[in-house]
């Protein structure tokens, strides 16, 4: 077998969220119950400034680009999150 298709293979079954770090994996899993930045922050008493670089770099590393639309793309990364 060629090593670019083992590759590709072995990166399709790979969990997305893989990724994100502990903090982002986190952010996400209180995303996916449905929590607002503002509940989050204070979730995990971490600033609004966090919340939201972290869901940048949520969005960014699950590849979920700005033009899909704000809603849209937290609506994908929580998909993202209940699929893995």
């Amino acid at each position: 077998m060629d090593r670019e298709v083992g590759r590709a293979r072995t990166r399709r079954h790979e969990n997305p969220l893989d990724v994100l770090t502990p903090r982002e994996r986190e952010v996400l899993g209180l995303m996916a119950e449905g929590m607002s930045n503002t509940a989050i922050h204070r979730q995990l008493m971490i600033s609004h400034g966090a919340v939201e670089k972290h869901i940048r770099s949520i969005f960014a590393k699950l590849h979920l680009n700005a033009h899909d639309g704000q809603r849209h793309r937290r609506v994908l990364a929580v998909l993202t999150y209940l699929r893995s």
